[in-house]
């Protein structure tokens, strides 16, 4: 049975479209590829659930928490809230990328999560920014006027200046993405490449689909660093609303569990390396 899922994170409809899968499902390369994809989520969901674990606490801390932390928020912070919501979608489809073994793909996810962040942080905080933000597809005035305003460079060391126990690490995780997949950096594409010598200067080239659990968990540590991190941003603007909720003890909780997991895996893999 076919079944159609539609909505917001709180308001999922899902209705069936009463057909059976249709035969030709699997009897080609894409779609084939499209059902290993989610063998891969399932199977690291099923190797890995620890680290998936980590996903999930960020996801109910908030992804699920995000109709409360904007119930019903003023004209000025609507488009804020619908940034950092948006951030948070985006969040899960890089989950989705990130545990099927698509390391290239959801890295592009990650540079949007943190610019979507950004972007919240300020529209929040600055007038002249929400203004030009929304008045971006008015006009071509409009648009150069966003375009000069929103300049990646200095609105980012804006945050580092501004909010150092963040900004710098949301700096290097944005370039970080950029070398390993939001942009074809030669970094990113000789990682998800694979490049076979065949004699007399020639190479057979490939690309890499999916990458097996030992990346998988590498894409949940950087994923969750950053959503981190965006809580951090997010805090400046809706703290008080954090507190009153109870996200900022869940987003505490969330880091220490992160924390023993990381370094649980560090003494690990010492203890591999004094093997070999």
């Amino acid at each position: 049975m076919v079944t159609t899922t539609v909505g917001s994170v709180n308001a999922l409809s899902r209705y069936e479209d009463r057909r059976a899968v249709p035969e030709r499902w699997r009897r080609d390369a894409l779609t084939d590829f499209l059902a290993l994809t989610e063998e891969q989520l399932l199977a690291s969901f099923a190797a890995i659930p620890e680290w998936v674990e980590v996903l999930i606490r960020i996801d109910h801390a908030l992804v699920m928490r995000s109709t409360d932390l904007f119930h019903e928020v003023d004209a000025t912070r609507r488009p804020s809230a619908q940034l950092f919501m948006r951030a948070f979608g985006t969040f899960r489809g890089a989950c989705r990328l990130a545990m099927s073994g698509q390391l290239f793909e959801s890295t592009v996810l990650l540079r949007s999560i943190i610019e979507s962040s950004v972007y919240a942080w300020k529209c929040a905080t600055s007038d002249e920014h929400r203004v030009a933000w929304l008045g971006r597809a008015d006009d071509e005035a409009g648009r150069k006027a966003s375009r000069k305003l929103f300049a990646w460079g200095p609105l980012i060391q804006e945050v580092v200046a501004e909010h150092p126990s963040v900004g710098p690490a949301l700096s290097e995780a944005y370039e970080k993405s950029i070398d390993l997949g939001a942009h074809p950096n030669v970094e990113g594409i000789q990682l998800s490449s694979e490049v076979i010598p065949k004699g007399d200067d020639k190479f057979e080239v490939s690309a890499i689909f999916m990458h097996g659990p030992e990346a998988v968990i590498l894409a949940i540590m950087e994923l969750a660093k950053v959503m981190n991190l965006v809580s951090g941003l997010m805090f400046s603007v809706v703290g008080e609303r954090m507190r009153i909720l109870g996200i900022d003890k869940q987003i505490e909780e969330e880091t220490a569990a992160f924390m023993d997991l990381l370094s649980r895996l560090e003494k690990g893999l010492a203890k591999a390396r004094e093997k070999t």
